[in-house]
């Protein structure tokens, strides 16, 4: 695996646009990050990862507008937009001419995305169209990466790393079904349901 710093951004943009698997730092772990719509790529990723199937795939986004247009509904986002950029992640519907593959978007047509509060990962992401696939660097079953060298120790020379540096320890993101009235919380996270300005 080749660590490049991160005034190398445009090669790992180049490599993760061409259908790569790059590891790059997020605002809470380092993360696998991949085009959401190419088959292959999402696959090498779950194959790093040795993660089981089925289980969903966040979506990364660097602006609302850059999300919005797969949705089904975008109104809903007005509620829930200040809580971005950060440790948020909604469930969303998106149409199915949206193009992102299983298990990104799940049998329900849903997928779950949030803005990470990191200027280096927005960058990437805009230099890739503005949304990744992106999971948490690590085998299936251990700690994330918070650092690159971290990273490399995990996967080897298989991927390409972009090093943003060491990461401070933060929890998990708020997961929360927007898809079906009352929202539900799947994982808990720094927000709760209740600070939620959702009528």
């Amino acid at each position: 695996m080749t660590i490049l710093p991160k005034t190398k951004i445009d090669q790992i943009a180049s490599i993760i646009s061409s259908g790569g698997v790059c590891a790059i730092p997020t605002d809470t772990v380092y993360g696998l990050a991949s085009l959401p719509t190419d088959n292959t790529a999402i696959n090498e990723l779950l194959t790093l990862k040795g993660r089981p199937d089925g289980q969903p795939i966040a979506v990364l986004f660097d602006e609302l507008s850059s999300i919005s247009q797969y949705l089904i509904s975008s109104e809903i986002l007005t509620h829930v937009q200040n809580y971005w950029p950060g440790a948020f992640t909604a469930v969303v519907q998106v149409h199915e001419t949206a193009g992102f593959v299983f298990p990104v978007i799940t049998e329900a047509n849903t997928i779950g995305i949030r803005q990470p509060d990191n200027d280096l990962t927005k960058k990437i992401l805009s230099l890739c169209g503005g949304v990744l696939a992106v999971s948490s660097a690590n085998i299936h079953g251990s700690e994330p990466a918070r650092n690159a060298d971290e990273v490399e120790k995990m996967f080897g020379k298989q991927i390409v790393v972009l090093d943003g540096g060491s990461l401070n320890e933060s929890d998990p993101s708020t997961v929360v079904d927007l898809t079906s009235y009352p929202y539900k919380i799947l994982r808990q996270g720094p927000i709760d349901l209740s600070d939620l300005q959702i009528e």
